[in-house]
């Protein structure tokens, strides 16, 4: 009986180091993942754009960086990347504004619109009740990066 408590401790641990392991490890860090998807808009900015004027968006999932999208009324959300594991986890996207206003984006869809909030960096930060933040910065007009702490 002892042996099989140890074995269970034993796989248990084995497991949340390897989660620990996999949630660290990532090819880019915060910065050039922000700055792959940066790149991305400013390759991209033309089919993009038609993409979203006609509604047509297959020639937008040839582009690798982006993995889904969401139509919403006042935006487009691209989604790019996440990682981790909730609690802990961090989403990496942008989003065309259809009005040219920064939006915090959660789950691809608008949770908070900005108006008079505090600039933190070159963007916008909002801070939930539950903690959670969003951060967005204009990367060209009507297009902005996004990253979410979750």
């Amino acid at each position: 009986m002892k042996k099989n408590i140890s074995y269970i401790v034993f796989i248990f641990l084995l497991i949340l180091f390897m989660m620990f392991i996999l949630s660290k490890c990532s090819n880019m860090t915060d910065s050039g993942i922000k700055k792959n998807i940066v790149g991305v808009v400013e390759d991209n900015k033309e089919i993009l754009i038609e993409a979203i004027s006609t509604g047509n968006y297959e020639k937008i999932y040839d582009i690798k960086a982006i993995e889904d999208i969401t139509v919403n009324d006042d935006c487009v959300v691209f989604y790019c990347k996440g990682r981790g594991i909730a609690p802990s986890s961090q989403e990496y996207g942008f989003y065309y504004s259809k009005n040219n206003l920064p939006i915090a984006i959660f789950d691809g869809k608008p949770i908070h619109y900005f108006e008079n909030d505090v600039a933190v960096g070159e963007g916008c930060e909002y801070v939930d009740n539950s903690y959670n933040s969003f951060y967005t910065e204009k990367i060209i007009e009507s297009f902005y990066y996004y990253d979410n702490n979750l």
